[in-house]
């Protein structure tokens, strides 16, 4: 199984990705404490645990950081597998607390995510032919990161989480059951908008 970076992303994800990053390249300086709001793009690595396969992922991430030792993270991504007689698309959309240790630059993270599989299959085992399918679950993420100020109003940011996830694809005529945790490392860019 080889993961790839797709050029068929929906054009809601291009014009998400840009409209982000023309508000961070535009964003006026943060304030001094950094309590405030930040969005931009992260890339990263993911690695499954059952299957030890791997890939890119490619997203966009806000957050709101509330007091010092505390902040709130909603963050997009795209992942495109193809596995053998197939393709795998997964879109999690992660909602995390991000608990500052060193403020202001080491958390932990704690969060749930919603997690949309299509899954476009031929060729599948001795019975199935063809599986075309779309499911979604949610699952639990649990990590740390860095976040390093690199001037007045951008942060390079680095995390690693592991996420707990299982889903079913029903269209075949035994549902098929998917334990599909994985570690996810990511690094990007924060730009404050306030």
């Amino acid at each position: 199984m080889r993961t790839t970076l797709t050029k068929e992303w929906p054009a809601w994800i291009w014009t998400w990705m840009s409209v982000f990053l023309l508000l961070g390249i535009h964003a006026p300086a943060a304030r001094g404490d950094l309590t405030n709001w930040s969005l931009g793009p992260h890339v990263g690595w993911v690695r499954e645990t059952k299957s030890d396969e791997s890939g890119f992922t490619l997203g966009m991430a806000t957050r709101l950081k509330l007091v010092e030792i505390l902040a709130g993270e909603l963050a997009v991504d795209w992942r495109t597998q193809d596995i053998e007689g197939g393709e795998v698309r997964t879109i999690p959309v992660q909602l995390s607390a991000l608990i500052y240790l060193v403020p202001p630059y080491v958390h932990g993270t704690i969060g749930v995510g919603w997690y949309q599989v299509d899954a476009s299959l031929k060729g599948v085992g001795s019975t199935l032919k063809e599986l075309d399918d779309s499911t979604s679950d949610a699952g639990l993420h649990l990590g740390a990161g860095l976040e390093v100020p690199l001037g007045a109003r951008t942060s390079l940011t680095t995390e690693g989480r592991y996420v707990w996830l299982g889903y079913e694809l029903r269209e075949a005529d035994e549902a098929i059951k998917v334990d599909a945790d994985f570690l996810n490392v990511m690094m990007g860019l924060q730009f404050y908008v306030w």
